[in-house]
């Protein structure tokens, strides 16, 4: 009985694919207008520098995940040919890359810090319930950062042990 099951659902998704594709203006083969793959997209920005990487230039277009981020500037002019829900405008809702201390969601797809700054998670020395084993407390829900210049040796305004410990190791 598991092998009819399997093989129903297996043409279902099919048949699921092909309506989409074609409602969409594509072929049940790639599921885009221009024949192009999500696997064709991914393999052409697979070694695109990303926001985070010293190689990046910010404002230029990256490939994050399956996800595609357009350039500054170009609203979601790259995304012809990729798959629904898979191509961005630069920097997210924002338009724009997160200044130091400003926030970001991490569920905004493209959003991200600005060259030279981290993304952490928004914390604070503290005791009690909620404490880690730094003794740290998370100021804000898990899918939200904030962008500091971590790492440069600086114990900046908004930096401290729980947010970038390598520049405020007591502090």
């Amino acid at each position: 009985m598991r092998p009819r099951l399997l093989a129903a659902l297996a043409l279902l998704a099919a048949l699921a694919l092909a309506a989409a594709a074609s409602a969409c203006g594509g072929d049940a083969a790639t599921g885009a207008a221009d024949g192009t793959t999500a696997a064709d997209t991914a393999t052409a920005d697979a070694t695109t520098p990303t926001p985070g990487d010293d190689a990046y230039v910010e404002g230029a277009a990256y490939q994050a995940g399956v996800y595609r981020c357009c350039a500054a500037g170009d609203g979601t002019a790259c995304c012809a040919g990729a798959p629904p829900g898979t191509c961005f405008a630069y920097g997210g809702v924002v338009g724009d890359c997160a200044a130091a201390g400003e926030t970001l969601e991490g569920k905004d797809i493209c959003s991200h810090c600005c060259q030279g700054l981290a993304r952490v998670s928004p914390a604070e020395p503290g005791e009690g319930p909620g404490a880690d084993e730094r003794g740290c407390v998370e100021t804000a829900p898990p899918s939200v950062f904030v962008c500091l210049p971590c790492g440069d040796g600086v114990c900046d305004a908004g930096e401290d042990r729980c947010t970038c410990p390598e520049d405020c190791p007591g502090g």
